[in-house]
């Protein structure tokens, strides 16, 4: 392996070298899928935080525990890691955070089966409590340990331009039956899922993805949740991750798998990527409302309207939207 990580085990925890080789597999399937996307094309997180990313991969340390927020205190009070200044000023000096720290963990209690450190540790940083993993093993919604290692790593990764896009596609706006939540639909939140889906599904970097596809993976997603749950003490399948599927549209999905990070030729670089960014989210918001209008108009779904377009049928014209990356793209894809 071309990477090892650093993984700190409890003393009283003996893991399996299956184990130890997920935790590494999670990390390394993460830089690998960022390395490849990156020499597919350029990647509009842009070049300093898309190095910043890597270099917070390559230290992130994974603590196996089964003692929750218990075991960031004691590695912060051993000098293990170190709390943000930030993190400090905003609680009034480092006894009062450590004092927010001792107070968190005794309402949370070992709960959690895994958690970043983002805000709070100076270092990147996983926590998986082993115990519960193993306790919670069957649950149709727990993931593999690399997988679980992927999701959180990639919170400490700092990729903001596709945590913001992220953000810019779901909004507000999740499925029928579906009640919008300010943590699950956060743009931070939606990234890191984002990227555990293609850890789970093994997904190309190079691929752009069409509604088709998104369709098919969906379909796959939820007959293998279906016969899952028809038998009773079954594993539940490393890829079997339903979540987004059931919060968010075909549509948002495809543009979270093809937007985040963004496939961009080499030679459009006329913007920078903060310009970039705005220009990508006004454009986006535009052609959202523009398929919501037709909605209305036509009565029906986004896919009918799509068809109907494709099919030179009779529909209202796309506006001469700004010419930019995003905007292009958007034309090529839904409206040629």
């Amino acid at each position: 392996m071309s990477d090892e990580y650093k993984i700190f085990v409890d003393e009283s925890l003996d893991i399996s070298d299956a184990q130890r080789q997920e935790v590494q597999e999670g990390l390394s399937s993460l830089k690998t899928w960022l390395t490849q996307r990156r020499q597919f094309a350029k990647n509009a997180d842009g070049e300093p935080d898309y190095q910043q990313a890597i270099d917070n991969l390559s230290q992130t340390k994974v603590f196996i525990t089964e003692k929750g927020v218990d075991r960031l205190i004691d590695a912060v009070e051993s000098g293990e890691l170190h709390l943000t200044d930030k993190f400090v000023q905003a609680l009034g000096g480092k006894d009062k955070a450590m004092a927010h720290l001792h107070k968190l963990s005794a309402q949370q209690g070992d709960n959690n089966i895994a958690f970043n450190t983002l805000g709070i540790i100076k270092e990147p940083t996983v926590f998986l409590n082993l115990k519960n993993y193993e306790q919670n093993k069957g649950h149709i919604e727990l993931r593999s340990i690399s997988s679980l290692v992927t999701h959180e790593a990639t919170h400490a990764l700092g990729l903001k331009f596709s945590e913001n896009m992220a953000n810019v596609i779901v909004g507000k706006e999740v499925n029928d039956g579906v009640e919008y939540s300010k943590y699950r639909d956060s743009g931070k939140e939606v990234y890191a899922r984002v990227m555990q889906l293609r850890h789970d599904l093994k997904l190309d970097p190079e691929h752009e993805f069409s509604l088709d596809d998104v369709t098919k993976m969906r379909q796959d997603c939820m007959e293998k949740r279906q016969n899952y749950q028809k038998v009773e003490g079954k594993a539940a399948p490393e890829n079997l991750d339903t979540m987004l599927f059931e919060r968010y549209s075909d549509e948002q999905i495809q543009y979270l798998l093809n937007a985040t990070s963004e496939i961009l030729p080499q030679q459009d670089n006329s913007l920078d990527r903060y310009q970039l960014a705005d220009a990508m989210k006004r454009d986006y918001a535009k052609s959202q409302a523009e398929l919501r209008v037709k909605s209305q108009l036509y009565k029906t779904d986004a896919n009918q309207i799509l068809l109907a377009d494709s099919q030179k049928e009779n529909a209202p014209k796309v506006n001469n939207l700004s010419q930019t990356i995003l905007q292009r793209k958007l034309q090529e894809r839904y409206y040629s």
